[in-house]
């Protein structure tokens, strides 16, 4: 999953193939493709979300209760003690340890890689290659990474030990944007990339590979026409069309109930689900078919489908659910 706040231009459009969690809403004006949406705080822009560069989509929106917990935050950082100092190649593979000047085309050999200082990092030319199994590439105190166009990432993580699954870490209090410029090829990178303190920024049309993605934010530039892609399978399915059997009342009182029925076109596909939705004025809760009424308000309830699930690495996601249907009741005291 990864955690953005989209700042693409207006007119671009972000593609990220896999769920996504919101913690501070959007921001630009945008077209952003996605599948599972999650949020907390600023509830994202609906009509920023698309299902292809035409067709408005809607995917599934779950506001959650509480803030998004950083499962990494607490992971310890290498030890630099530990680890050699600006180690020279083995038979032209380059060996882990602590670096202060950057490096570009490489192999690497499985171990940690400490980047510290604003002269050290990855800086790949058009045309370089960085490869490597079992890697973790930390960067610090101003540490940079740079793709550029034509250049060429294969990274694989640890499978065991302190930074299992983790592939790039740049430190928190380290806030140089990451950069992937045109079409750099990262499609063999995988693993966790995270980036809690910066930014990923996209410049032109390229991809963006990983197995999962933690950034403060998103900023395309360039093109602006950006891509994220998890590993996430895309299934491609008709929509159904959701309609209203029996709508909620247009009025209503504090205390009162009300049942609200929707059909859908797909007869086969998963439950039509009822919510309340996040800009609601009015306290109100939905169980199964029926919405209580508690105060006065706005009350709106939105009306989903899911459809094809998608489980990769143990998360499930939803792609092309129905369209959302809205309908909202004024409440009184009474």
């Amino acid at each position: 999953m990864s955690s953005v706040l989209s700042t693409c231009p207006s007119g671009a459009k972000l593609n990220i193939n896999g769920p996504v969690l919101f913690s501070s809403g959007t921001s630009g004006k945008s077209t952003i493709m996605a599948g599972s949406v999650y949020w907390y705080g600023t509830s994202p822009s609906k009509s920023q979300f698309y299902e292809s560069p035409t067709v408005p989509y809607y995917p599934p929106f779950t506001q959650l209760n509480s803030p998004y917990v950083d499962t990494l935050q607490n992971l310890p950082a290498p030890n630099i003690n530990t680890l050699p100092s600006n180690p020279a190649p083995v038979a032209g593979i380059y060996q882990p340890g602590v670096y202060t000047s950057m490096l570009g085309n490489a192999s690497l050999a499985p171990g940690v890689y400490y980047f510290t200082g604003a002269s050290a990092g990855v800086d790949l030319m058009a045309r370089d290659s960085l490869s490597g199994n079992g890697v973790m590439l930390y960067f610090t105190n101003s540490a940079s990474i740079a793709f550029a166009a034509n250049s060429t990432i294969a990274l694989s993580p640890a499978t065991s030990g302190s930074y299992t699954g983790v592939t790039i870490w740049q430190d928190k209090s380290d806030t140089v944007a990451a950069s992937v410029s045109g079409n750099a090829n990262t499609s063999g990178l995988t693993g966790v990339v995270y980036l809690p303190g910066t930014i990923l920024e996209l410049n032109g049309t390229g991809t963006f590979y990983a197995t999962n993605l933690v950034t403060q934010n998103i900023k395309c530039s360039g093109g602006g026409n950006g891509s994220i892609d998890l590993g996430y399978t895309y299934v491609p399915k008709t929509l159904p069309t959701l309609s209203f059997k029996k709508t909620p009342p247009a009025s209503a009182t504090v205390g009162s109930t009300a049942r609200v029925l929707a059909t859908s076109t797909n007869t086969k596909g998963s439950a039509i689900v009822y919510t309340i939705d996040g800009t609601s004025t009015a306290t109100c809760t939905v169980s199964a078919n029926v919405v209580t009424f508690s105060s006065p308000g706005k009350c709106i309830v939105d009306v989903n489908q899911r459809g094809t699930a998608v489980t990769v690495g143990g998360t499930t996601t939803y792609y092309y659910a129905a369209y959302e249907i809205q309908s909202p009741t004024n409440v009184s005291a009474g």
